[in-house]
């Protein structure tokens, strides 16, 4: 066998992505807070690079009741606590993990516009037990703040939506069902578990499902969830557990002429710039090809970091303010009417591909006035209907809704027939599906449960 070499030229094409484009979208697929942490390590590295996080701790007042209307002490309502005043009641808060509490504040800075309910939503904050509880007598704190009850009970409640969840209860009960509300789970039938714990306990478990009307299955399902939730939002079970937050990247309010506005959060957005001036004075005293290398590559990143950053920001507004353009009604009225949404259609609309709407989504969390919502909640399928078509997630709505509202139980089978009658094309193992992943029980075991006049949704 004959073997012979010659040289011939080929011609090929291939994709490649430079590091410029690689950081780019390793930046775009962080939520601000890694975004701020990357930032900072890279700052670290790079003499070139400034990076200014927002500092959360110049947003905590120091004494935030010593303001007008506020008095300057009062009691706290606890017996044996007439040492605490509230000077030491917020160091204890403060004691807590820093992040944690950066988290809380930004969360009450961007839900509280109202500068009476500002003030008093930190003053709130401030009088929370190391577990997150608040357990003090509101009546007093009226009494000595000299404001209505009523006010207190309105801002407690908004307080009790924030992250971590369960935050702002007044027992490790109500922590917890706070924490399955945040969940989508129904909580009347776990109120009914925890009202009866003690039997739990005991072994007594017929004795719960006498109280609840549930099956053993079903309470056993309910006790696995309650097992996996930490009851002390501010509380870690282990030394390096971490609290997971749903902190917002995107925010969402409305301007003076009713429209929405769509803005960074600003409370964990990081800022960053490259050092031109300080780039040119090292420059010129650099005398080896090393030193000039080094700073030139320095300064060369930090460019390009910083025009991430930037590129960044413009995707997520972009895609962001687009999503809310396609989402007016779901702002004004809650999930019901979320409108049916693909990474297509905002990729269009916005002019970049799918991958980078993909990317630029990943991980976060928009707040609006329904709640704080993971930015890919708003990309559901459509499901068809006659007049119109509807996202998964408004079906899921119409479904709790028609249960909530029944007087005999619905079958599956009921609701799919409502549903068609209402235009929507479902099928009833849809229905069984849908159901089912909001935790919701089959028709039978809801017969047997309003027996005991216990609310399933």
């Amino acid at each position: 066998m004959k073997m012979n070499q010659n040289i011939a030229q080929k011609i090929t094409t291939s994709t490649s992505i430079t590091t410029v484009v690689q950081q780019a979208l390793k930046v775009l697929h962080m939520t601000n807070l890694e975004l701020s942490d990357y930032a900072q390590q890279e700052a670290l590295e790079n003499p070139f690079l400034i990076v200014n996080s927002t500092d959360f701790a110049n947003q905590l007042p120091s004494a935030p009741v010593a303001e007008t209307p506020w008095s300057d002490t009062w009691e706290t309502g606890e017996s044996g606590s007439s040492d605490d005043s509230e000077g030491s009641l917020w160091e204890k808060t403060l004691s807590q993990p820093q992040d944690i509490n950066q988290l809380i504040v930004s969360q009450i800075n961007s839900s509280f516009s109202n500068k009476t309910e500002h003030r008093l939503a930190l003053v709130l904050f401030s009088l929370l037990d190391e577990r997150g509880f608040f357990t003090l007598d509101i009546n007093i704190i009226a009494h000595h703040l000299k404001i209505p009850v009523s006010l207190i009970q309105s801002v407690l409640t908004r307080l009790k939506t924030l992250e971590p969840a369960g935050l702002f209860a007044a027992d490790w009960k109500e922590s917890v069902l706070l924490q399955l509300v945040d969940q989508g789970h129904p909580t009347e039938i776990y109120s009914v578990i925890l009202d009866n714990f003690q039997d739990i306990l005991q072994g007594k478990l017929s004795n719960l499902q006498k109280a609840s009307g549930l099956s053993s299955e079903a309470i056993y399902r309910a006790l696995k969830r309650i097992k996996n939730i930490n009851p002390y939002p501010l509380k870690h079970n282990e030394a390096d557990d971490v609290v997971q937050l749903k902190v917002p990247d995107v925010i969402v309010t409305k301007d003076a002429n009713n429209g929405w506005v769509v803005s960074l959060n600003q409370d964990t957005l990081p800022k960053a710039l490259a050092d031109r001036e300080y780039f040119q004075e090292i420059k010129t005293s650099c005398s080896l090809e090393e030193e000039k290398t080094f700073i030139r590559d320095s300064f060369q990143r930090a460019t390009w970091l910083v025009k991430a950053m930037d590129q960044r920001c413009q995707n997520i507004l972009k895609i962001c303010e687009s999503l809310i353009k396609k989402q007016q009604s779901f702002l004004d009225h809650g999930p019901k009417l979320l409108t049916p949404m693909t990474l297509k259609d905002i990729a269009a609309e916005v002019g970049v591909h799918e991958s980078t709407v993909s990317r630029a989504i990943a991980h976060k969390y928009i707040q609006t006035p329904q709640g704080i919502y993971p930015l890919k909640y708003f990309f559901t399928q459509s499901i068809q209907g006659s007049f119109q078509d509807y996202s998964a997630e408004s079906i899921r709505s119409q479904i709790r809704n028609l249960i909530q509202n029944e007087t005999l139980s619905l079958s599956d089978d009921k609701i799919a027939e409502i549903l068609n009658n209402l235009g929507v094309d479902i099928a009833r193992r849809t229905v069984t599906k849908y159901r089912e992943s909001m935790s919701i029980p089959s028709s039978t075991e809801r017969r047997r449960i309003k027996k005991n006049n216990i609310h399933v949704v």
